[in-house]
Formats: C-alpha cells, structure tokens, sequence
C-alpha cells in the first residue's frame, strides 16, 4: 500500500482541435442552403478545419456536440478524426400503452443509445475502437449502442433497446 495521496486532477476541456468529423459527411445538415450528409462533407470544411468557423450556423454548426467533447471518460485517442469513430448521444422516444386498473393509457419510453458512425472510408473504426466502445457498455458508461458501419446499423444493448424500432 502507498503512502502518497491520491490526487484528482479537474478534468480539462476537450476541444474539437483539427477534428472535423462532423462536418466530414458524418452528419446531416445545412450550412447557408449548403446540404451535408453521409458521404457528403460540407460546402465549408477545408484542410485547416471550417471555413466559416466565426460566422457558422447555430443549427447544426454551434450546437453539435459529439460524446468525445459532452463525455468525460473517452481518451484523447477517441477524439473522431484519430478513432475513426464519430459518436453521438441519441434517444429513442417512443409510447407505449400500459394498463392502468381496467384502463389502458399512452405512457413516453426514452431509450438512451450512443450512435457510433464509422464516417470515414480511408480511416475506418478499427477493432481497438469498437472494443472500446463495448467495454464501456458493459461497464455501465454507455447504456445502448447503434453501430453503424457501411450505412447498416447494428444494435447491442439492453433488452428493451434490443427490441426497440431505435
């Protein structure tokens, strides 16, 4: 047993860095009448990064936020660009009906999952990183993951979000 305490270090603020995953055609979207899509990088993301960085839309441009960034246990190798990997904080929402006495009433489900997309074709998610995705599922970081790769999703979760139309 050691002597020396044991420090806990803040944890610091990811950034995105040269990271351009999500405008790399991972993500839908729109950027002043530009459509970006899967397999279709936006209009503006060039070598150095966005283009209109300083005047970039408020949807989806300044509010996206993968799980690299919003989630504190993914390592530096996880960033997207590095991994391969582009994740992203879903829920699936859904009403079920239930019984209630002799009636039967329309109750929402929220099924949380983690998107995992395999975005880039040169760089593709590699055994390393979706292993690491699967442990941390069964650690209880994740609860739910939608694999996609090659445009085919692929579920792994619990029961419930097994059965889901997530």
């Amino acid at each position: 047993m050691s002597d020396k305490p044991i420090v806990f270090l803040k944890e610091a603020k990811k950034e995105c860095g040269g990271c351009t995953a999500c405008c790399s055609g991972a993500l839908s979207g729109e950027a002043y009448g530009h459509e970006f899509y899967r397999g279709r990088p936006c209009f503006f993301v060039t070598q150095q990064g966005c283009g209109i960085y300083e005047s970039r839309p408020d949807t989806p441009c300044k509010s996206f936020k993968c799980a690299y960034l919003t989630e504190g246990f993914f390592p530096e190798w996880m960033r997207p660009d590095i991994s391969g990997a582009l994740a992203t904080p879903r829920v699936h929402r859904f009403t079920e009906k239930v019984k209630d006495g002799d009636k039967e009433i329309d109750v929402e489900r929220i099924i949380p999952y983690l998107l995992i997309t395999s975005y880039n074709p040169d760089k593709p998610m590699n055994a390393k990183t979706l292993f690491w995705f699967v442990q941390k599922m069964f650690e209880g970081l994740i609860p739910n993951l939608m694999i996609d790769i090659d445009g085919r999703p692929h579920k792994l979760g619990k029961p419930d979000f097994m059965a889901s139309r997530a």
